[in-house]
């Protein structure tokens, strides 16, 4: 799980209540007209909450899954992209990937123009979702998926 330390100055723990309009999940069923289903089925999770005074937010979902699961994830995570929009309002892009672990996305989300980010990252069986609000320093966002891929290193094998 990421840390305070790890985001930039000014954030600190918030705790682990994760409800709210922030998943990726979410996302896709406001852009997409007919959302993939992701069939992998997770085998454990944990959440983190990161704010600042500004009531800026960084969400942090880590799912455990089968490795083949894990996989599936992020391809599923791309495919969602991919959908057919709801409309010319909302959209769902990929802007960077590769970048971090075993497999990396970064998602920018626009909202009738109101524009969020969501990373995923993978190492081994396990997926972080990261979502990083109105961070949208695309350096920045490679540094946190490189520190979330550091710290899912930590709970798998596969590093």
């Amino acid at each position: 799980m990421l840390r305070a330390s790890d985001l930039p100055s000014g954030f600190r723990a918030a705790g682990s209540d994760l409800d709210g309009d922030w998943s990726f999940n979410f996302a896709a069923s406001y852009a997409c007209a007919d959302t993939p289903t992701l069939s992998a089925k997770e085998r454990a999770e944990r959440g983190a909450v990161f704010g600042k005074p500004d009531a800026s937010l960084v969400i942090e979902r880590v799912r455990r899954y089968s490795l083949d699961g894990a996989k599936a994830t992020i391809v599923w995570a791309r495919t969602v992209t991919e959908c057919k929009r709801i409309n010319e309002l909302s959209s769902l892009s990929i802007v960077d990937s590769g970048f971090a672990g075993d497999g990396s996305l970064l998602i920018r989300f626009d909202a009738q123009g109101l524009i969020s980010y969501t990373l995923f990252v993978r190492q081994g069986d396990l997926v972080a979702e990261v979502w990083l609000g109105s961070l949208t320093n695309r350096t920045e966002a490679r540094r946190l998926a490189q520190r979330a891929a550091d710290r899912l290193c930590a709970g798998t094998d596969a590093c």
